[in-house]
């Protein structure tokens, strides 16, 4: 992918967390989510993904992990301001749901 891109353009993917235990919670209720197709998704983890993305010559590298509800609760005013303010605290910040990677070609 980094080799599509042009200078100066982006690479942004988001992936959901290994570390988040619903993440395993989901595999095991849904019949179509396995562990021999999903099962990979534990490598997406910050110092791989770093790494994978400066073998590909991206740099500025960056990680945010963010969410807590499922969306019939974040859409709701009080959702919303609830998972932002969970989302600041700091023992949550590596559970947190989602991960989105990015990193940049260099000009």
């Amino acid at each position: 992918m980094a080799r599509f891109l042009k200078p100066g353009g982006r690479l942004v993917f988001l992936e959901p967390n290994p570390y988040n235990p619903l993440y395993y919670l989901q595999m095991l209720i849904t019949p179509d989510i396995t562990w021999q197709g999903d099962g990979g998704m534990v490598r997406m983890r910050r110092a791989m993904i770093r790494r994978a993305m400066e073998q590909a010559g991206l740099v500025s590298f960056t990680l945010r992990r963010f969410g807590f509800f499922p969306p019939f609760l974040t859409n709701r005013p009080w959702g919303s301001r609830l998972e932002k303010f969970l989302e600041r605290v700091p023992v949550w910040r590596t559970l947190l749901p989602f991960q989105l990677f990015q990193g940049e070609r260099l000009q």
